[in-house]
């Protein structure tokens, strides 16, 4: 059974293209975001870090007066093997705000 069967997720993923920063430990970087949900996202970047590592997450959102800072853990490495999905990490978040979750689980933002 696939974990990442869609059918299986709890909040629906959007596609988007967002800028996030997000700090682990003594580092700090700033990637794009591919898609988000409620539960979680997937960061676009050619150095993911290790499946386990903590992160502080800030993600700004366009043309809409929000910023939510949320803290993430790595659940999975994306190594480009195919078109159908970009490297990079997937990530869990930890503890995000209720109203916040809800917040993503209602987007509607044009891809750019």
């Amino acid at each position: 059974m696939n974990p990442f069967n869609p059918e299986r997720r709890a909040h629906q993923r959007h596609a988007v293209h967002l800028l996030i920063e997000y700090a682990a430990k003594d580092s700090f970087k700033s990637d794009y975001i591919a898609d988000i949900s409620g539960g979680g996202l997937f960061i676009q970047t050619l150095a993911p870090l290790p499946v386990g590592t903590e992160i502080e997450l800030k993600i700004a959102f366009p043309s809409i007066p929000k910023l939510i800072e949320a803290r993430g853990i790595v659940v999975r490495i994306s190594e480009q093997k195919t078109n159908d999905e970009p490297p990079g990490m997937g990530i869990k978040f930890i503890g995000l705000k209720e109203a916040d979750s809800r917040f993503i689980d209602t987007l509607t933002l044009p891809e750019t």
